[in-house]
Parts: C-alpha cells; sequence; structure tokens
C-alpha cells in the first residue's frame, strides 16, 4: 500500500531559503550600526589618551599652551610631527573619528575650575555641552 501523503523531500525549497536570506539581511542592518557607533567612540577615546600622553611628556619641562596653541606646540616636540602623523587630521586640526576638531581646556579654565587641562571631544552629535562629549583624562605634568 502506498501513502499518497508521504513525500520525500530532499533539501530546501527556494522560497525557504529566500526567507532564510531576509532575516539574516535584517538582523545585519540592525547589528552593524551598533557596532559602529562603538568603535567610532573607542577610536575616538584612544585619540585622546595619545594626546594626553603628549600634552604630559610636554609638559614636563615647559609651560602649559593655550588652547589655540596646543596642536603646533606638540608638533613642535622632538618627535612630536612623527607621533601626531597617526592621528585623524583635518584642515591642519586633529579630529576625532566624527569628524569634529578635538579641543584642548587648559587648566584653570575658567578660573577656578579643572585644576588641570584635558583634551575634549564633542562626540557623536558634533555639539560640545551635551552628554555624548568624551573627555581625556586630566594633563598634569
Amino acid at each position: 500500500m502506498c501513502n499518497v501523503l508521504s513525500t520525500h523531500r530532499r533539501g530546501f525549497s527556494l522560497l525557504e531559503i529566500l526567507v532564510v536570506v531576509v532575516i539574516l539581511i535584517i538582523l545585519i542592518a540592525i547589528i552593524v550600526p551598533l557596532t559602529g557607533s562603538g568603535s567610532t567612540e573607542k577610536q575616538t577615546r584612544v585619540t585622546l589618551a595619545v594626546l594626553r600622553e603628549r600634552m604630559h611628556e610636554y609638559l614636563q619641562d615647559k609651560a602649559e599652551p593655550t588652547a589655540a596653541k596646543w596642536f603646533d606646540a606638540l608638533k613642535g616636540e622632538k618627535n612630536g610631527a612623527n607621533q601626531l602623523v597617526h592621528l585623524p587630521q583635518a584642515n591642519g586640526q586633529i579630529v576625532d573619528a566624527f569628524g569634529t576638531p578635538i579641543t584642548y581646556v587648559p587648566a584653570h579654565t575658567p578660573p577656578g575650575n579643572n585644576p588641570a587641562g584635558y583634551f575634549q571631544s564633542a562626540g557623536r552629535d558634533k555639539t560640545f555641552g551635551t552628554a555624548d562629549d568624551l573627555m581625556s583624562g586630566p594633563v598634569a605634568p
């Protein structure tokens, strides 16, 4: 006796494969932007850490530069230009991974505040003074 309802399938139909591919594409589209933002923030934190270390070395035997002159001061140091060339730059300034110039806030700016200087990134929204700003640790000699 032959059972008509039982058929032996070998493999998947084209429709089943397409459904799986669409599901995978949707998952990838959700996951990739989430991992990208974290890596951008990590790149910016690394840049801030390198700048902090370079400024720390600079302050060992020199006075703190102004906010406007910090990049030139670090470039002028022995091996300074070689060490800074690996950092992202645009228009003669060091920029964060979001494309915004990094700023240096010297110590006691404004007077009575921050006893040590620090480097600052505007973060993802590219606006200083918001919750997503990234800052280096304090720079002190």
